[in-house]
């Protein structure tokens, strides 16, 4: 993780074959996400839920560069380790 301009980004370096990424320390107790994108060439929101559990992201099919680590950029107004 890294913060940059009050936007949380989140590196993941094996794309999720199940089709979701799941970020545990952003469960619905601990932060209220509001938007979720994809960056890229293509940057491009996402779906995702919060549970209990974690913030559960519902990523496209393919990754946007194979082979490469991904990046979500993660907006929301409390419990992202913002200042």
């Amino acid at each position: 993780f890294t913060t940059v301009s009050g936007k949380l980004y989140a590196f993941g370096y094996h794309y999720p074959a199940a089709g979701t990424a799941l970020i545990k320390s952003l469960s619905s107790s601990a932060a209220r996400v509001e938007r979720v994108t994809l960056l890229g060439a293509n940057a491009m929101p996402l779906s995702f839920k919060q549970t209990a559990d974690a913030l559960v992201v519902a990523m496209p099919p393919a990754p946007p560069i194979p082979e490469m680590p991904y990046t979500l950029r993660i907006e929301g107004t409390q419990g992202l380790g913002l200042s």
